[in-house]
């Protein structure tokens, strides 16, 4: 894992991954994750995922697997799958009128 990079000054730093985290929040990750970086990423990311979205904290984790932990692949693809949901949800309600 490449260490952060990003603006020192607003306290606010990016992560290898995309997207910026504070020092606390990393420090917390780091610290529930018995100082893997590695493992805090991943804890990272999977509550970012979890918390935009209304899937459950493992579902979060079995989309990042697939997709190497890239946060921003997992997210299309959750978002693809919520819209087709609502879609479905649409025709079927057609269908009844």
């Amino acid at each position: 894992m490449k260490p952060p990079t990003g603006d020192q000054d607003s306290g606010h730093r990016t992560s290898s991954g995309g997207g910026t985290w504070s020092d606390l929040s990393r420090f917390r990750n780091l610290y529930r994750n018995d100082w893997n970086p590695v493992q805090a990423e991943q804890q990272h990311k999977t509550d970012q995922l979890y918390y935009m979205t209304q899937c459950s904290r493992e579902e979060c984790q079995k989309n990042l697997a697939r997709y190497n932990w890239d946060l921003q692949l997992a997210g299309r693809y959750i978002i693809r799958q919520d819209r087709d949901r609502d879609r479905t949800a649409l025709d079927r309600r057609g269908e009844r009128v």
